[in-house]
């Protein structure tokens, strides 16, 4: 009979030469590796394994110091053993060292386990959040006898937090009493100040669009509702607005409530989650609607609402995140229960926010704000700095700013006002203009290029009748060091458009356009066009990946509901779903080819315009393709006796 292995040892006594000090979440971290590797456990043999966990890198780092501890408990010394964040800098390194013995390797669910990682791993294995009897165990292990209520706040509370009061000094009953302590007294998060200084107007925002109107209304409503001529009912009083960081969604609510005349207050939920746990975040929550209803009308700005998550996507966090939505979702409901009280909700990713939260009656309306274009970037430094700039000043301010924020803007304006007052000077546009980020000029060659890629596009946009030409630019300097497109061609594209497989062919084709310009004119095509998210070749990838495997427009009925950060994962375990792609791409892209080839002389007169005056506007751009387009001759409208000879 085999002689069995002995087990491996668990870390139960305290050893002041261990390399790992097992605090209390390091060793409920433990619990958790154990229970998932038992099979590998028993056997003591070589293993390597990635464990996926539901959390940030800090909590990785606890996971790592468990796993550490977790290998060197086993007797047999014999084999290499190696523990690793599984991070994309580090993989090569790391797969490499798991072949000479046991490895673990800790990974957030949130990144991508690519194939080679599948081949290497003996198990990939997703953790579930820690059980009672882990804390229990832990507690045990520190000669304490933990109560139901103690084992409760420990499990309400994430290992990588727990850390923070569990240090490698402080004695575990010490620690368990600051929790308790912190619980029973939870500290109040500061008030963030509500009143603005210098708030611009509504009225002079720019860049926001529909969302000026709405507050204009809104400002109109609530001084009918102050004089009483309409109920509160009759206002709409939830708004959720979306943009990228420093857009200005908090100036706009601070805007609004200025237009409006009335207070503002603001919450988060990362302000009402430092209250303490979960109870005390819902106190706290409450507390700020109940404040602003004290203070009716009012506004309450809700800033970064996307927190809150949704309670369909699951994670170790589910429970906490239910009964949070849950306790929002309270407040939300019904005109009476925040009457007077317009809520604002602010976000970066609307699409992580609940659906409940988006509906009519919470927060129905939506405006996304961008990024402001050319004019309003100049519109803004006039207003916020109170500047005049000369023509050409103008088209520097926009060229040197492209793709700034509003936020971006106002820290250039402090810079310029800073330079004005070292140098004793009177503040002027021209302190502005040595504020501004350097400019560089694109060479001819380059230019050229770019010209020769926008125009590929339009014109394969106008042969096919793809959406409506709005404009088509290339640009003629650039900051460096800043990422920005060269070149853009605008199509909008009607939302009552009938988008079948045509649609997203002709989409694919109007995408490879470029490329496929430049292949004609210099026989190759510029990195630029493929690798970043926003490419053409990722987007049409991405748009042939949708009709093949989603939309049920390929060699299958079958329509697959995949979130968009999956999509990728369909092509990279499906290789037959791959060469479907690669077919459509290639048939589009010969088909833009061909479109470019027979209106060679239109490619040339866009060009030609474009490297000229830089754009070429959506008129003009139809007029043109119309007159050096090669025309086509319809065979049944030429006489018969022409055909019979």
């Amino acid at each position: 009979m085999r002689a069995r292995k002995k087990r491996c040892r668990v870390p139960w006594r305290l050893f002041p030469s261990e390399q790992v000090k097992v605090t209390v979440p390091v060793f409920v971290a433990f619990c958790a590796i154990a229970a998932a590797l038992r099979t590998w456990n028993r056997t003591a043999g070589p293993v390597v394994a990635l464990l996926r966990i539901d959390g940030d890198e800090e909590l990785a780092q606890v996971y790592s110091d468990a796993a550490d501890v977790f290998l060197s408990s086993f007797e047999d010394t014999s084999f290499y053993e190696l523990v690793r964040t599984f991070k994309k800098t580090e993989r090569k390194t790391g797969l490499e060292g798991s072949r000479r013995g046991r490895a673990i390797l800790v990974a957030l669910q949130e990144q991508e386990i690519d194939a080679r990682a599948h081949l290497l791993a003996d198990a990939i294995i997703s953790l579930p959040s820690p059980k009672p009897s882990h804390f229990e165990a832990a507690l045990k292990r520190h000669g304490m006898k933990g109560s139901p209520e103690d084992i409760e706040l420990l499990t309400s509370i994430p290992l990588d937090r727990m850390r923070d009061a569990f240090l490698p000094y402080r004695p575990a009953n010490l620690a368990l009493a600051k929790l308790r302590t912190l619980r029973q007294q939870p500290i109040e998060p500061s008030p963030r100040p509500t009143v603005a200084v210098g708030v611009p107007k509504l009225h002079s925002l720019h860049g926001f669009g529909e969302a000026v109107s709405w507050g204009l209304e809104l400002a109109c409503d609530i001084a009918d509702f102050k004089n009483g001529k309409i109920p509160w009912s009759e206002i709409e009083s939830g708004v959720l607005i979306s943009g990228p960081p420093g857009t200005g969604k908090t100036m706009y609510a601070a805007s609004l409530a200025d237009t409006c005349s009335i207070p503002l207050f603001y919450g988060s939920a990362a302000q009402w989650q430092a209250a303490g746990y979960l109870n005390d975040m819902l106190t706290a929550m409450a507390r700020a609607f109940s404040d602003a209803r004290s203070k009716a009308p009012c506004i309450l700005f809700i800033d970064e609402i996307d927190a809150f998550g949704d309670r369909s996507v699951s994670d170790r966090h589910g429970d906490y995140k239910r009964q949070v939505v849950a306790g929002l979702l309270e407040e939300l409901d019904g005109f009476r229960r925040r009457e007077g009280v317009v809520v604002i909700g602010a976000c970066n990713d609307p699409d992580a926010l609940d659906p409940a939260i988006k509906r009519s009656g919470r927060l129905g309306k939506h405006f996304k704000l961008s990024l402001p274009g050319d004019a309003a970037r100049v519109a803004i430094f006039k207003s916020i700095a109170s500047v005049t700039f000369e023509r050409d000043q103008e088209e520097l301010v926009a060229l040197s700013t492209d793709g700034m924020s509003g936020a971006d803007i106002a820290e250039v304006i402090k810079e310029a006002k800073r330079a004005a007052r070292r140098r004793g000077e009177p503040f002027g546009a021209g302190h502005v203009m040595m504020a501004l980020p350097e400019l560089r000029a694109i060479p001819p060659e380059m230019i050229s290029s770019v010209a020769v890629h926008e125009a590929g596009h339009a014109i394969v946009a106008l042969s096919m009748g793809f959406g409506e030409l709005r404009r088509v630019l290339v640009k003629s300097h650039r900051t460096p060091g800043r990422p920005a497109n060269l070149g853009q061609t605008q199509i909008a594209l009607s939302s009552d458009m009938r988008r079948t497989r045509d649609f997203y062919m002709d989409e694919i084709a109007m995408l490879l356009a470029g490329i496929a310009a430049e292949q004609i004119v210099f026989g190759n095509f510029d990195d630029g066009a493929a690798g970043s998210p926003d490419s053409d070749l990722v987007r049409a990838t991405r748009t042939a990946t949708l009709v093949e495997a989603n939309l049920g427009m390929g060699t299958s009925w079958v329509a697959n509901e995949v979130a968009s950060e999956d999509i990728q994962r369909l092509r990279m375990y499906d290789r037959e779903l791959g060469y479907r792609i690669h077919d459509i791409l290639d048939s589009q892209f010969k088909r833009a080819t061909a479109i470019i080839q027979e209106n060679q002389r239109a490619l040339d007169v866009f060009v030609k315009e474009l490297v000229t005056n830089r754009s070429i506007d959506g008129d003009d751009a139809r007029l043109m393709f119309e007159t050096y387009r090669r025309p086509r001759v319809s065979l049944s409208k030429i006489p018969s006796q022409v055909r019979a000879q």
